[in-house]
């Protein structure tokens, strides 16, 4: 498949909002997002510090994980791709994948594997998974790789 370039404005995407406006949207909504959807008894230990950032050891597991199949990555009953991290693991590269199109999990839990079998960072996070503090934990992966 051929890569096109989109022009014009990415109005499904953001109910209209230019890509800065959803930035200020998500940035100033997230506190009270958070405190909706952390348990209280963290918020009161560790303010502002959820969900904890995986470890290397974490992403370790996580491959072992997988390769004793004790992670599913494809749902066979329901016909569908389970998304292997929801939160980003760390790896020990220069770089890292913080971002790729979700619609073909195939291909998303490829690169997961791959990253994890080459020590390379893993920030993807699911929308779906994190509601309205998915912005906060892609974010804060980012910067936890970026040092």
């Amino acid at each position: 498949q051929e890569a096109k370039l989109h022009k014009g404005p990415l109005a499904g995407l953001y109910d209209g909002r230019t890509p800065q406006e959803e930035l200020k949207k998500l940035e100033s909504n997230f506190k009270k997002a958070y405190q909706e959807a952390v348990p209280k008894d963290w918020i009161e230990k560790k303010p502002f510090d959820y969900p904890a950032q995986a470890s290397e050891e974490d992403a370790a597991r996580m491959l072992a994980k997988i390769r004793s199949n004790e992670v599913k990555l494809w749902d066979g009953v329901g016909r569908k791709v389970v998304p292997g991290v929801s939160k980003g693991l760390p790896g020990k590269s220069d770089f890292a994948v913080v971002s790729m199109p979700g619609g073909d999990g195939r291909v998303y839990n490829d690169v997961l594997v791959a990253c994890l079998e080459l020590g390379v960072s893993f920030m993807i996070v699911w929308e779906n998974n994190w509601e309205r503090l998915w912005f906060h934990v892609w974010k804060s992966g980012v910067k936890e790789v970026a040092g």
